[in-house]
Order: C-alpha cells, then sequence, then structure tokens
C-alpha cells in the first residue's frame, strides 16, 4: 500500500497552476509593452516579471509528487513516473526557509529526475510528536540500509 509523502494539492499548485497564470501574466505584459508606453517602465515591468519566473522555477517547478510503499519510492512529475529502490536514497534532508518547507532526497544514483528530487511533504491530518509520512519515509530507509 502506497503513501502519499508529498502534498498534491500545493504540488499542483506550485508545479502547474501558478506557473501558467504566470506565463499569462507575461503575455499581457507584452501586450502593454507593444502599446507605446514608456521604455524604461516596460524595461522595469519585463525584469520584475522574468525574476519572478527565476523564483517560481526554483520553488516549485522542479517539486515532484512522491509516496512510497515498503520497498520503492513513486516520484512523478505529471508526465513521467519512476520508482527508485529504497536502498538508492544516500539522504533525506529537510530545507527550510520563511514558511516554505520542502525536503530533498538525494540518490546513490541519478534516476530519471536527476541525483536529487524536491518534494513539499503533505501536511499532517492529526499531527503527533510520534510520527509522519517523512518519518516513515527516513525510518524505511533506515531499515533498507540496515539489511532488515
Amino acid at each position: 500500500m502506497r503513501q502519499q509523502l508529498s502534498s498534491p494539492v500545493i504540488t499542483f499548485s506550485l508545479k502547474i497552476a501558478l506557473p501558467l497564470i504566470w506565463l499569462s501574466f507575461g503575455a499581457l505584459i507584452l501586450m502593454g509593452i507593444q502599446d507605446g508606453t514608456s521604455r524604461q517602465g516596460n524595461l522595469a515591468v519585463l525584469a520584475l516579471w522574468v525574476i519572478g519566473a527565476m523564483v517560481m522555477y526554483s520553488f516549485g517547478v522542479r517539486l515532484k509528487n512522491v509516496s512510497m510503499d515498503a520497498v520503492h519510492i513513486h516520484i512523478s512529475n505529471y508526465i513521467q513516473k519512476v520508482k527508485v529502490p529504497l536502498g538508492q536514497v544516500e539522504e533525506i534532508k529537510e530545507l527550510g526557509m520563511f514558511s516554505w518547507h520542502t525536503v530533498r532526497i538525494s540518490f546513490k544514483r541519478p534516476t530519471l529526475f536527476g541525483e536529487a528530487i524536491y518534494f513539499y511533504p503533505a501536511p499532517d491530518p492529526f499531527p503527533s510528536e510520534e510520527s509522519s509520512a517523512l518519518d516513515a519515509l527516513m525510518d524505511a530507509v533506515q531499515k533498507t540500509k540496515q539489511g532488515f
């Protein structure tokens, strides 16, 4: 039975919905630039849009949808899917920046999605200090490394 590790709603929003809205906003900017308004103002707005796109890419587009079963991590970018044995996990690291809390999983060998993936963890509906989905992943990886 699979356990969802990433938040599907947040992942879809940051990876698909928000970039589409941002691209639409960019198209409106480009249409506005063509109407002959101030060149400096247009370049400033365009520069801000490009900076926003880069920030969005670094935080959202690289996110993956992640789940796990007893022996594999299942990773998807909504187009392609791959399953990676738990034994291939090199490191699991929580990255916290402001209110953004992402997780990076590094692998011993590159996967279809590279040597590391990022995901936004699913919120625990019943938070407790005992266990979370991320703790379950860490425990499963540790057991695999110990040969259990």
